[in-house]
Protein backbone atom coordinates (compact mmCIF):
# COMPACT_ATOMS: atom_id res chain seq x y z
CA UNK A 1 0.00 0.00 0.00
CA UNK A 2 2.92 2.30 0.73
CA UNK A 3 4.14 1.85 -2.86
CA UNK A 4 0.71 2.88 -4.18
CA UNK A 5 0.81 6.08 -2.12
CA UNK A 6 4.30 6.85 -3.40
CA UNK A 7 3.22 6.35 -7.03
CA UNK A 8 0.11 8.42 -6.43
CA UNK A 9 2.20 11.25 -4.98
CA UNK A 10 4.53 11.03 -7.99
CA UNK A 11 1.55 11.28 -10.32
CA UNK A 12 0.18 14.27 -8.42
CA UNK A 13 3.57 15.99 -8.55
CA UNK A 14 3.83 15.26 -12.26
CA UNK A 15 0.42 16.83 -12.87
CA UNK A 16 1.15 19.83 -10.64
CA UNK A 17 4.33 20.56 -12.58
CA UNK A 18 2.71 20.57 -16.01
CA UNK A 19 2.98 23.93 -17.77
CA UNK A 20 -0.80 24.13 -18.17
CA UNK A 21 -1.40 23.61 -14.45
CA UNK A 22 1.26 26.13 -13.47
CA UNK A 23 -0.22 28.67 -15.88
CA UNK A 24 -3.73 27.87 -14.62
CA UNK A 25 -2.62 28.62 -11.05
CA UNK A 26 -1.13 31.92 -12.18
CA UNK A 27 -4.37 32.91 -13.91
CA UNK A 28 -6.35 31.84 -10.86
CA UNK A 29 -4.20 34.12 -8.71
CA UNK A 30 -4.82 36.99 -11.13
CA UNK A 31 -8.56 36.40 -10.95
CA UNK A 32 -8.53 36.30 -7.16
CA UNK A 33 -6.61 39.57 -7.07
CA UNK A 34 -8.98 41.35 -9.45
CA UNK A 35 -11.73 43.07 -7.48
CA UNK A 36 -13.89 43.76 -10.55
CA UNK A 37 -13.92 40.11 -11.58
CA UNK A 38 -14.58 38.97 -8.01
CA UNK A 39 -17.56 41.30 -7.74
CA UNK A 40 -18.93 40.03 -11.06
CA UNK A 41 -18.41 36.43 -9.95
CA UNK A 42 -20.19 37.07 -6.64
CA UNK A 43 -23.10 38.74 -8.44
CA UNK A 44 -23.24 35.86 -10.89
CA UNK A 45 -23.19 33.23 -8.13
CA UNK A 46 -26.04 34.96 -6.29
CA UNK A 47 -28.06 35.21 -9.48
CA UNK A 48 -27.22 31.60 -10.30
CA UNK A 49 -28.60 30.53 -6.91
CA UNK A 50 -31.81 32.47 -7.58
CA UNK A 51 -32.01 30.96 -11.04
CA UNK A 52 -31.65 27.41 -9.71
CA UNK A 53 -34.08 28.06 -6.86
CA UNK A 54 -36.79 29.30 -9.23
CA UNK A 55 -36.08 26.45 -11.63
CA UNK A 56 -36.38 23.81 -8.90
CA UNK A 57 -39.29 25.38 -7.07
CA UNK A 58 -41.49 26.57 -9.92
CA UNK A 59 -40.04 24.88 -12.96
CA UNK A 60 -39.84 28.31 -14.55
CA UNK A 61 -37.45 31.21 -14.08
CA UNK A 62 -38.91 34.74 -14.17
CA UNK A 63 -37.84 36.71 -17.23
CA UNK A 64 -36.04 39.41 -15.22
CA UNK A 65 -34.04 36.85 -13.20
CA UNK A 66 -33.14 34.93 -16.34
CA UNK A 67 -32.15 38.15 -18.10
CA UNK A 68 -29.91 39.29 -15.24
CA UNK A 69 -28.37 35.82 -15.06
CA UNK A 70 -27.58 35.78 -18.79
CA UNK A 71 -26.24 39.36 -18.72
CA UNK A 72 -23.86 38.58 -15.87
CA UNK A 73 -22.76 35.38 -17.58
CA UNK A 74 -22.10 37.29 -20.82
CA UNK A 75 -20.16 39.97 -18.95
CA UNK A 76 -17.92 37.28 -17.45
CA UNK A 77 -17.40 35.61 -20.81
CA UNK A 78 -16.32 38.95 -22.29
CA UNK A 79 -13.32 39.01 -19.92
CA UNK A 80 -10.43 37.35 -21.80
CA UNK A 81 -8.57 36.15 -18.70
CA UNK A 82 -11.77 34.55 -17.37
CA UNK A 83 -12.29 32.69 -20.66
CA UNK A 84 -8.70 31.53 -20.59
CA UNK A 85 -9.24 30.32 -17.02
CA UNK A 86 -12.33 28.32 -18.02
CA UNK A 87 -10.61 26.82 -21.05
CA UNK A 88 -7.60 25.73 -19.00
CA UNK A 89 -9.90 24.38 -16.29
CA UNK A 90 -11.68 22.24 -18.87
CA UNK A 91 -8.37 21.04 -20.35
CA UNK A 92 -7.00 20.10 -16.94
CA UNK A 93 -10.24 18.35 -15.97
CA UNK A 94 -10.07 16.37 -19.22
CA UNK A 95 -6.53 15.24 -18.40
CA UNK A 96 -7.53 14.26 -14.85
CA UNK A 97 -10.54 12.32 -16.13
CA UNK A 98 -8.33 10.54 -18.67
CA UNK A 99 -5.83 9.60 -15.99
CA UNK A 100 -8.63 8.36 -13.73
CA UNK A 101 -10.07 6.30 -16.59
CA UNK A 102 -6.68 4.74 -17.36
CA UNK A 103 -6.12 3.89 -13.69
CA UNK A 104 -9.62 2.42 -13.37
CA UNK A 105 -9.15 0.38 -16.56
CA UNK A 106 -5.80 -0.98 -15.38
CA UNK A 107 -7.21 -1.91 -11.98
CA UNK A 108 -10.21 -3.64 -13.55
CA UNK A 109 -7.95 -5.44 -16.00
CA UNK A 110 -5.76 -6.62 -13.14
CA UNK A 111 -8.78 -7.75 -11.14
CA UNK A 112 -10.11 -9.67 -14.14
CA UNK A 113 -6.78 -11.47 -14.53
CA UNK A 114 -6.80 -12.38 -10.83
CA UNK A 115 -10.34 -13.77 -10.97
CA UNK A 116 -9.59 -15.99 -13.98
Amino acid sequence: MNNINEKLNELIDLLKNQDEVIYFNQIEDKLKANQFINEKLNQFRKMQQKHVLYENKNGKVPVDVNSKYENLQNELFEIPVFNEYLNLLNDINDVIQSVAFIIESEINSGLNRISE
